[in-house]
């Protein structure tokens, strides 16, 4: 069986590549196509900029392009397809790229598919898949093949309609940028250093900052695509641009008794999932502070540090750490959240 990735600069294309060949390389010829392949190819894994022909005898297709292109793609590539091609998307619109397959990639398979995770993580085990076929595709083999592969190996597996899912993202996607960019943009206009504020910070301040990081230190392109493209997503703009407002009115005013009112409205909305966020929250303050313990005590001794992106072990002398830095002998100074002890 042959598979082509269709991506642009890498990605989540390339992690797809890599996994594929990993699990099925004795099955699966992997072939990217990319405008421009790269100088230094994975072993194992091909790479041609002859889109159009490395279609011609593939069994399936994956479109791994930027949101802004995938319809312009999907159109130029969609009418070289073989009938009985299995088609999917990765990205985290739904509702334009079904349209656009369902009328480009005609007597073709359609999976849209949305990988709720980026190309760090190791394994799909706890993952969530978003899954959104029509009810012709529901009943295909390819796709309960692939329902039964997804959930065999672990991952959390979900079927809902395009536009449901593309509802669900401008919340969970769009407003939760938004609320972090305008954040952190708040913080680089008021030209606060961000180190001071940590001198101060509380436990979730800094998850909340780690978070804001996170995001503001990827690529800009896919988080202004996701703004941009989901057509769900203006609605919620609007909504939190409203509340930012009346927030700020009714501060100002010290209206405390319509602050009060408003958050105990909103915390009985939330009912349960309060509990869960304060669980949760604890938990990770509870590892970290658990780990900066164990550190403490083994100030002198020799620790092995995992390395959480590679997996890789080593054993080292611990001469001193604190939040940011862990410093080894000899002469060896790690980021401290890059590593976690074991």
């Amino acid at each position: 069986m042959k598979i082509v990735i269709i991506w642009w600069a890498q990605g989540f294309g390339n992690w797809l590549a890599k996994y594929i060949h990993q699990h099925f390389q004795s099955m699966i010829q992997v072939v990217i196509a990319d405008i421009v392949p790269l100088s230094e190819p994975e072993d194992g894994i091909q790479y041609t900029d002859e889109t159009i022909a490395s279609i011609q005898d593939a069994q399936i297709v994956v479109f791994a392009v930027p949101i802004s292109v995938t319809e312009k793609v999907i159109q130029e590539v969609g009418p070289h397809l073989q009938p009985g091609t299995i088609v999917t998307d990765i990205t985290s619109i739904k509702n334009f790229p079904n349209k656009a397959m369902q009328t480009y990639c005609q007597e073709c398979v359609i999976i849209p598919t949305h990988p709720m995770f980026g190309p760090y993580v190791q394994d799909i085990a706890g993952q969530s898949i978003v899954l959104t076929p029509d009810e012709s595709t529901q009943s295909h083999p390819a796709y309960l093949r692939l329902k039964q592969y997804l959930t065999h190996q672990g991952a959390r597996v979900m079927e809902m309609s395009p536009t449901k899912h593309d509802q669900l993202m401008a919340v969970v996607q769009g407003l939760t940028h938004l609320s972090l960019f305008v954040m952190a943009t708040t913080i680089k206009e008021l030209w606060l250093d961000i180190s001071d504020t940590e001198t101060v910070s509380s436990p979730i301040y800094k998850m909340i900052l780690s978070a804001t990081g996170r995001y503001i230190g990827q690529t800009p392109k896919l988080y202004a695509d996701i703004q941009m493209y989901n057509d769900q997503i203006p609605l919620v703009q609007k909504h939190f641009t409203q509340m930012a407002e009346t927030f700020q009115t009714f501060t100002n005013q010290r209206d405390e008794e319509w602050f009060i009112h408003l958050l105990e409205e909103t915390k009985h909305f939330f009912g349960e999932h309060t509990a869960k966020g304060q669980r949760y929250t604890d938990k990770l303050i509870y590892m970290t502070t658990k780990q900066n313990k164990l550190l403490q005590e083994h100030i002198g001794k020799q620790i092995q540090l995992t390395n959480i992106y590679t997996g890789e072990h080593k054993i080292w002398t611990l001469t001193t750490f604190d939040t940011d830095y862990i410093v080894l002998a000899p002469d060896i100074v790690l980021i401290a959240d890059e590593r976690i002890i074991s």
